[in-house]
């Protein structure tokens, strides 16, 4: 398999996203699995581990984790008091 024009990657995520959202699958799961249909249709399979690599190396998506996580927390304790 390989690179798919953008436009098809684009409609058959969104197709898959009405589809999901039909029948009622959770909200978490089918925003998760169509972020994964585009970006599986979308990168050459051959760059999918560099990108990875990248990813997880790059310093502004650690700040990203770190603040989620940050905020996921700051939720969970105004929830307790």
């Amino acid at each position: 398999m390989g690179f798919v024009d953008p436009i098809i990657a684009l409609v058959v995520s969104f197709t898959f996203l009405g589809a999901l959202l039909y029948k009622r699958v959770n909200l978490g799961i089918t925003l998760n699995a169509t972020a994964l249909v585009l970006a599986l249709l979308s990168l050459d399979w051959q760059e999918i581990p560099a990108v990875i690599f990248k990813t997880t190396i790059d310093p502004l998506t650690i700040s990203v984790v770190f603040a989620t996580f940050g905020i996921m927390l700051l939720s969970q304790l105004y929830e307790e008091t």
